[in-house]
C-alpha cells in the first residue's frame, strides 16, 4: 500500500493522522511549525486531541522536513483556513501547501483537499497550482478529490470514524479512488455530485448554525424587553417535535463565523446580494459589546463607581477546549476593558502560552486570583458547571456583585445574598 502524506497537524489533522495511523497506513505527518512537531515528538497534544499511546505511535512519522515527503503517493491536506482582517477568506495556508507538494507530484497519485475553502476554490485556485508546478494533469495524470473534514473538537461521540464523510471528485475515477482512500477509516460516506457541492455543503453546515444562534440573539433581546428569560421560553417553545437546539450567546469559533463569510464572499462572487448572512454576522458579532454594556449597566445599578474589576471563567472558543483561535470571549475581554474595566481571565483548560501568542492576553494564576465587582461565567467547561455558585463566588467581594451567567448554568433558586443575576 502507497504511503500517505498529512499536510498539516493541527486540532484537526492531527486526529487525522493518527486514524489513519492505528488503521495500519504508512503516513508521513508534515507541518511547518517546528514547535508543533517538537510537541507531537515529545508525545504531548496540546490540543487534547489524540491520547498518549497514539501520540506514542504517532512521534516517529512527523516532519517538518519536505523532503521527507518525497516517496508519497497519497496526499491528504488539511490546513487552516480563515478570514482577513477584512473579513475576507484566508487561503494562504492551503496556497502554501500546494506549492510545497506540487513539485513531488507523481504520475498516479492521489491528492485530496480536506481544508475548508471557499466555493469554486479547489478547480480554480488549487488545481491550477498541481499542474502548473508539477507538469502532470489532473484527471489524466494524477487524481484529485475534495473531501473536507467535519470535526468538532472535544466531541468524543463524532469523530473522523464514525461521522458520514463527504467525498467529491474531479472525476469519477478522483471520486473512487478517494473511496477507496476512506472506506478503512470511516463508518459511512456520502458521494456528492460535485467538487462544487461539496464546498458548498462544508459551508451551509456551519452558516445555519450561526443563522439560528443569531435569531435566538435577536430574541434574547426582545424578550429581554419583556423582562422575560430566555432559558425559560426556550424550555417551553422546544417541546414543539420539529424545535431546533440552539441557545443564545457568543459565536466564535473556527467553523461558524468563518463559514458564514465565506458563504457571502460566495454570493458576491456570483453575483447575488446576500439577504441574510450579513445580517447574521452583524448580530452575532454585536453580541460581545452588547453582553459588555449589560454588564455595565448592571455594576451601574448597583451603584459602582471607578473602574470595575471583573473576572471572565472561560477565555477558549467554546465549552471543554483549550482552543482559543476565534474565540469571542476574547472579543468579549477587549469589549470590557475599552469600557475601563480591569479584567482577570480564568480558565482551567487554555494554557497561558497560546492565549498569549495568539490574542496577547494573560490568565491570572490560582494563587494571584482577586475578588471583583463582577463575574462573567462566559464559557460553560464542565469544571464551571460541575461546581456552579462554588466556582463564582469566591471570586466576588463579600458585599456581593454582579454575575453575568451566559449560559444558565447557575441555579437561579440558589442566588446568593447580595448577588444580582443577569441572564441571556
Amino acid at each position: 500500500m502507497s504511503k500517505l502524506a498529512i499536510i498539516g497537524l493541527g486540532y484537526v489533522g492531527l486526529p487525522v493522522a493518527s486514524t489513519f495511523c492505528e488503521s495500519g497506513r504508512e503516513i508521513v505527518g508534515y507541518d511547518i511549525d517546528l514547535a508543533r512537531i517538537a510537541e507531537i515528538q515529545s508525545g504531548v497534544d496540546k490540543t487534547s486531541q489524540v491520547n498518549a499511546v497514539k501520540m506514542g505511535k504517532l512521534s516517529s512519522v512527523v516532519t517538518n522536513d519536505a523532503d521527507e515527503l518525497q516517496g508519497c503517493r497519497e496526499w491528504i491536506i488539511i490546513v487552516q483556513t480563515g478570514l482577513k482582517p477584512d473579513a475576507t477568506p484566508d487561503i494562504s495556508a492551503v496556497l502554501n501547501a500546494a506549492h510545497t507538494i506540487a513539485p513531488m507530484i507523481k504520475s498516479g497519485d492521489l491528492v485530496v483537499l480536506s481544508s475548508t475553502v471557499p466555493i469554486g476554490f479547489t478547480e480554480s485556485e488549487f488545481l491550477p497550482i498541481l499542474e502548473g508546478r508539477s507538469g502532470l494533469v489532473a484527471g489524466q495524470d494524477f487524481d484529485l478529490a475534495y473531501a473536507p473534514e467535519r470535526f468538532d473538537p472535544g466531541n468524543t461521540v463524532n469523530s473522523l470514524a464514525t461521522i458520514t464523510k463527504i467525498i467529491s471528485g474531479f472525476n469519477a475515477q478522483a471520486l473512487t479512488r478517494a473511496s477507496e482512500l476512506y472506506r478503512p477509516v470511516v463508518q459511512g460516506m456520502i458521494e456528492a455530485s460535485s467538487i462544487k457541492a461539496a464546498e458548498a455543503s462544508r459551508l451551509l453546515e456551519n452558516s445555519q448554525r450561526d443563522i439560528n444562534i443569531a435569531f435566538l440573539n435577536d430574541a434574547a433581546r426582545i424578550l429581554k424587553g419583556w423582562n422575560l428569560d430566555t432559558s425559560d421560553v426556550l424550555e417551553i417553545a422546544q417541546t414543539k417535535w420539529n424545535w431546533l437546539s440552539f441557545r443564545p450567546g457568543l459565536a466564535g469559533g473556527h467553523c461558524i463565523p468563518v463559514h458564514t463569510h465565506y458563504l457571502r464572499e460566495a454570493a458576491v462572487k456570483a453575483g447575488v446580494s446576500p439577504a441574510v448572512t450579513g445580517l447574521v454576522r452583524e448580530t452575532n458579532e454585536a453580541m460581545p459589546g452588547r453582553i459588555a454594556d449589560a454588564c455595565m449597566e448592571g455594576l451601574a445599578r448597583r451603584g459602582l463607581q471607578g473602574q470595575p474589576m471583573i473576572t471572565v471563567l472561560g477565555i477558549s472558543y467554546k465549552e471543554n477546549v483549550s482552543h482559543v483561535r476565534g474565540s469571542a470571549a476574547v472579543v468579549l475581554v477587549r469589549a470590557l476593558i475599552s469600557r475601563g474595566c480591569k479584567v482577570q481571565i480564568v480558565d482551567p483548560l487554555v494554557r497561558d502560552a497560546d492565549l498569549a501568542v495568539v490574542h496577547g492576553l494573560s490568565l491570572v494564576r490560582p494563587d494571584a486570583q482577586r475578588q471583583g465587582d463582577a463575574v462573567i461565567v462566559a464559557v460553560a467547561h464542565r469544571q464551571f458547571a460541575e461546581s456552579g455558585w462554588a466556582a463564582v463566588m469566591p471570586l466576588v467581594l463579600p458585599r456581593g456583585g454582579l454575575i453575568v451567567d451566559l449560559h444558565g448554568i447557575l441555579p437561579r433558586d440558589a442566588v446568593p445574598a447580595g448577588v444580582d443575576l443577569w441572564r441571556l
